[in-house]
């Protein structure tokens, strides 16, 4: 099983040559944090270029054009400060409900993703205006438990977890051929029921945490 994890792993694309000055060095620094307002502030004297940047998502930003433009401008002023203390945004697409309690489907959630991850990868169609730290690993709904209660989208059903996973991989790649799905093995028998109806391969990037059963 051929898996790149986050801390350091070099591929192809990222050596052969980059349009961003000190974007590649940064990418396979492998060190950072979770998102605050420290990352941008403290990010050279303490070493940092990764940053957590978890977007939480509802059925509005898939019908609402101002809500998701809303998100883009609150996103793009992140990433511009991010980038600017050379620090690489780690893209996290977490599920969440509408005022009425209701989540997106699985289709709008992938078409979501994907237009995130086309405004953000640096390919000069559609991108953030100036973008020079591009996102190419996403990760997608950060933390799922369909046993564990009180977790933010944890109300998600597990079939529609599966779905979203195995469409929005699909919609990552599809927008952007050089991204990596980053996928979050929180719960074991999630995980289990997941594999069952995706192939492993599409997983380019384990994340781990060290207080999940199976990063242990």
């Amino acid at each position: 099983m051929k898996k790149r994890w986050l801390c350091g792993i070099v591929c192809g694309w990222l050596i052969s040559g980059s349009a961003w000055a000190g974007y590649d060095e940064d990418f396979t620094s492998g060190f950072g944090m979770g998102m605050g307002v420290v990352v941008s502030a403290y990010a050279a004297d303490l070493g940092f270029h990764w940053a957590r940047l978890p977007l939480d998502v509802s059925p509005d930003h898939a019908t609402q054009s101002n809500v998701i433009e809303g998100l883009y401008r609150i996103t793009d002023q992140v990433v511009s400060n991010l980038q600017a203390a050379g620090v690489v945004p780690y893209g996290i697409v977490n599920p969440r409900t509408n005022v009425n309690g209701q989540y997106m489907s699985a289709a709008q959630y992938a078409g979501v993703v994907s237009n995130l991850v086309e405004r953000y990868d640096g390919d000069g169609l559609n991108d953030m205006p100036g973008l020079t730290y591009p996102i190419r690993v996403w990760e997608l709904v950060n933390e799922y438990s369909s046993t564990i209660p009180g977790n933010p989208g944890n109300s998600l059903p597990r079939t529609n977890f599966i779905s979203m996973v195995i469409q929005g991989s699909l919609a990552i790649h599809s927008a952007c051929p050089q991204a990596w799905f980053a996928y979050d093995p929180f719960d074991t028998s999630d995980t289990q029921a997941l594999l069952q109806q995706m192939a492993y391969t599409n997983i380019d990037v384990i994340s781990f945490h060290t207080y999940a059963p199976l990063d242990k």
